[in-house]
Formats: structure tokens, C-alpha cells, sequence
């Protein structure tokens, strides 16, 4: 009956490890997967994050191009009313190049290959950052024309 004791206190030790085992590779196993299939998801993220950041700003640059009219309406020097036209219309570029990007993108199908919908996020994050540089820049160069003419 010893014997049998030990052979089962073995048995079942062995076969705890072995579950053990099992577990941990299969838990590997599944990290593994849903990593490969968060990628797309990830850069999908990531390119949402980036356009809604830049949304954000859209009002910003309506009130800034608004405020630039009023001031090159109210100003008499003709270089004045140049260089803040100028602006006006590098907001408007601002503004139209975010409206283009939401005109282009496209949301791939979920029949598409992982590496094809990884490809196209990784390129779309591309054009958003571009996108997100035109829109920074004319705003901070907007408020500098902004604060040297107003009175």
C-alpha cells in the first residue's frame, strides 16, 4: 500500500507539472495570437487617436481664421492685409486637408489580409501626421500674425 501511495503521490505530481506546463504554453500560445491580431487593431488605434486629436483643433482653426478676417478687414496697410490673407488661407489648407484625409480613408474590409489592413494603417498614420503638421503649423504661425496686428 506504500508503494502505491508513492506511485500515486508521483503520478500526481508528474501530472500537476504537466498541467502546469500545458497552461503556461497554451497561455504563450494565445498572447502569441491575439498580439499578431491586435497589430492591425493597435495601428487602427493609433491612426483614430491621431485624427481625433486633430479634430480638437478644427474649431480652433474656424475661430482663428475668423478672428484673422475681421483684422485684415479692419486694417488700411495693403502689406497688412497680404500677409493675413496669406494666413487665412494657409488655415483654410489647414482645414481642407483634414477634410480630405476624411473624404480618402477608407476603412479596410475585414476580409482583407492582416499584413494588406497593416500596410494601409501604417500609411494612413502617414498622411494623418502630415496633416497633423500642417494643421500645428498654421495654426502657431495664425496666432503670431494674430497678436502682431491686434490692437
Amino acid at each position: 500500500m506504500k508503494n502505491e501511495s508513492e506511485f500515486m503521490k508521483c503520478t500526481y505530481s508528474g501530472l500537476k507539472k504537466y498541467i502546469c506546463k500545458t497552461l503556461f504554453l497554451t497561455g504563450v500560445c494565445l498572447y502569441t495570437l491575439s498580439s499578431c491580431s491586435e497589430s492591425g487593431a493597435s495601428k487602427r488605434e493609433k491612426l483614430m487617436a491621431l485624427h481625433d486629436s486633430e479634430m480638437e483643433k478644427m474649431d480652433k482653426i474656424v475661430t482663428l481664421k475668423e478672428e484673422l478676417k475681421q483684422l485684415n478687414n479692419s486694417t488700411i496697410n495693403e502689406d497688412n492685409k497680404k500677409e493675413i490673407s496669406l494666413q487665412i488661407k494657409r488655415l483654410e489648407e489647414a482645414d481642407e486637408a483634414m477634410m480630405g484625409w476624411m473624404r480618402n480613408y477608407k476603412e479596410p474590409s475585414e476580409s482583407i489580409d492582416k499584413s494588406v489592413k497593416e500596410k494601409y494603417y501604417n500609411d494612413q498614420i502617414v498622411v494623418i501626421t502630415n496633416v497633423k503638421e500642417v494643421i500645428e503649423n498654421s495654426l502657431d504661425s495664425g496666432q503670431i500674425i494674430l497678436n502682431k496686428y491686434k490692437h
